[in-house]
């Protein structure tokens, strides 16, 4: 193994682990006003009420 090989295993090894993290955070994390559905879903729900 040499050195440059040592240093592309490290990157891509923190890549996948930075790739991983990002989408665990994006599924836990997730905002239903960012797709808009819950924002179509609250403006049925007003309507239904003022009618």
């Amino acid at each position: 193994m040499g050195i440059q090989e040592i240093i592309v295993g490290i990157i891509v090894v923190l890549a996948v682990v930075y790739l991983i993290r990002y989408f665990y955070l994006q599924t836990k994390s997730h905002n239903c006003d960012d797709c808009g559905l819950m924002k179509m879903k609250k403006e049925g729900d007003i309507k239904k009420s003022k009618s």
